[in-house]
């Protein structure tokens, strides 16, 4: 009989032993400084938005309008200044008066430029000289008004905006067409000598109409007006080429001089009559930026 061998056990494998824990390095210790700027540092997701985002543009404030005349009130304005004209065009007594001047109106837009020079597009402002509304209506205007067109416009009805605004386009008229073929002192740029007057007053353009000597161009009236206040007044005025800039409403405009010195007080003598040098000064001033308003875009609404 034959015995089995039985097999011999397989020797046992070792068990593995655990990997070693690796070594942490010291922990640094941090300041106060440093985790304060650690926190203000911003994240990377911020630094990616930021670098995609283009930086804002910086508004020119010359190609913006002034902070007080806004489009809203350019276009409310406007609006009043439009139901004038259509007045003016349709109701008596304005229709026939114009008629028997043989007057044409001109678009609510040209007119509304006075409106912005006068009174920055407030029907509300009122001069230390009692000049009131859009167009800074004075008594000597609705004077020329009552003159010229027979008719009468009350302090009280000049509160009116639409009345304010129908003087305003008739005053302008009286000096365009009414008081140049009155006292023949017509020039061949009627808009910007009636501007002149509307401002100084129509007997000034008279002096510097008869010191010239005939009919000349606005141009021309310009130039001799500068002129004089130069030669007259050499420490206060010198001539420019370059235009200049108003601040006031945003805009450049022509200009034959500029002013060097303290002009209040100061006088020159157009046509043997003293005038005021300032007065001189605006109603250049105020002609010009009147044109230069009138044909700025960011005036137009």
């Amino acid at each position: 009989m034959t015995t089995e061998k039985t097999p011999a056990p397989s020797p046992r494998k070792a068990p593995k032993q655990a990997p070693k824990p690796l070594k942490q390095a010291p922990k640094q210790k941090i300041s106060p400084e440093a985790r304060a700027r650690q926190s203000l540092a911003p994240s990377k997701k911020l630094l990616k938005k930021r670098l995609k985002t283009k930086p804002a543009e910086k508004k020119d404030p010359k190609k913006e309008l002034p902070t007080d005349i806004t489009k809203e009130k350019i276009k409310i304005a406007k609006k009043y200044i439009e139901q004038a004209k259509n007045t003016l065009q349709q109701k008596d007594p304005y229709k026939t008066a114009l008629k028997k001047h043989g007057i044409n109106l001109k678009s609510a837009s040209y007119y509304l430029s006075f409106a912005i020079k006068e009174s920055r597009a407030s029907a509300s402002a009122k001069s230390s000289a009692g000049a009131v509304g859009y167009f800074q209506i004075t008594p000597f205007a609705t004077a020329g008004i009552k003159e010229a067109f027979d008719i009468n416009l009350s302090p009280q009805a000049l509160k009116d905006p639409i009345k304010n605004a129908i003087a305003g386009i008739l005053y302008f008229h009286y000096c365009r067409d009414f008081y140049s073929k009155r006292w023949k002192v017509e020039c061949d740029q009627k808009e910007l000598m009636a501007a002149l007057m509307y401002n100084a007053g129509p007997t000034i353009y008279r002096s510097i109409y008869r010191a010239l000597k005939g009919q000349k161009s606005y141009r021309e009236i310009e130039k001799y007006l500068a002129s004089e206040l130069i030669s007259q007044l050499p420490s206060l005025f010198k001539a420019k080429t370059d235009k200049e800039y108003s601040n006031g409403y945003r805009v450049y405009y022509h200009s034959d001089f500029e002013i060097t010195g303290k002009i209040k007080g100061k006088h020159i003598l157009i046509d043997g009559k003293s005038y005021s040098a300032i007065r001189i000064v605006q109603a250049l001033h105020y002609t010009r930026i009147v044109e230069s308003i009138r044909n700025s875009k960011k005036y137009s609404v």
